[in-house]
């Protein structure tokens, strides 16, 4: 018993690294889409929960103190993945080393998983029991993965990281790729600028099941399409990157 009340209270801490929600409008609708976030940059569930300024700064101080290791340990994982991958794409397949690099990738993603919930948990202490309880009645989408210490937590880290929550940016363009995958889903489009030059950007989603269980397919969109998306910039300003919160289709003059 007591064992399960930690892990319970390791799962619930890690809950509160949030996936905010995009949408895509349709001719017919709309289509929910995920994209991962922090819910420490979502000002209107900050507001919600009534945290005070020094709460906000307190809060925003551990980000930063934790981000190095959380960098590290992100850029570790995914050099871990990217390997698994080339050995899962040879031919024939070497069984041993495939095995002993998904030992590796379990590890790196312990190793992230553990560095993302010390600084969850510290956190958590900079909230009052009422703030602690209000977050957890919040959506699922507002305030974390499914449960557990799993690649949701990682997700909204990595995000965090990689993208600058206070910016936002709009592009217009053309579906030059769509890939629906899992852990992470992406836009590819083609935007023309003013000196009549293409630029690729893309856009990052939430995975292929969550992406579906809200409404997606694989046609969805369909390459050629004109779109507008609208998201937060790569905090490196070299990278055409964009962390999505919306997506719109744009209707062709006929």
């Amino acid at each position: 018993m007591k064992r399960y009340r930690v892990f319970s209270i390791l799962s619930a801490t890690v809950l509160m690294t949030a996936t905010a929600y995009a949408q895509i409008t349709t001719a017919s609708g709309q289509q929910p889409a995920g994209a991962p976030s922090a819910w420490w940059t979502d000002t209107a569930l900050m507001t919600r929960l009534g945290l005070s300024e020094v709460q906000k700064a307190r809060i925003e101080n551990i980000f930063q103190t934790h981000r190095q290791n959380l960098t590290t340990s992100k850029d570790a994982l995914e050099k871990e993945e990217a390997q698994l991958s080339k050995l899962l794409a040879a031919d024939p397949i070497d069984r041993p080393s495939v095995f002993a690099e998904i030992n590796k990738v379990i590890q790196a993603r312990s190793d992230m998983e553990r560095v993302n919930a010390t600084m969850t948990l510290e956190m958590r202490e900079q909230l009052t029991p009422a703030q602690w309880t209000q977050l957890q009645t919040q959506p699922t989408g507002q305030r974390g993965g499914r449960g557990g210490l799993g690649r949701g937590a990682i997700n909204s880290a990595a995000a965090a990281l990689t993208y600058a929550a206070d910016k936002s940016i709009t592009l217009e363009g053309r579906v030059a790729a769509l890939n629906l995958a899992e852990p992470r889903s992406a836009i590819v489009i083609e935007v023309a600028g003013n000196d009549g030059k293409t630029t690729r950007w893309t856009g990052e989603m939430a995975g292929f099941g969550q992406l579906t269980q809200q409404g997606w397919t694989r046609s969805s969109l369909t390459v050629g399409e004109k779109v507008i998306i609208e998201g937060s910039p790569s905090r490196d300003p070299s990278e055409n990157a964009v962390l999505i919160r919306t997506v719109r289709k744009v209707p062709e003059q006929r």
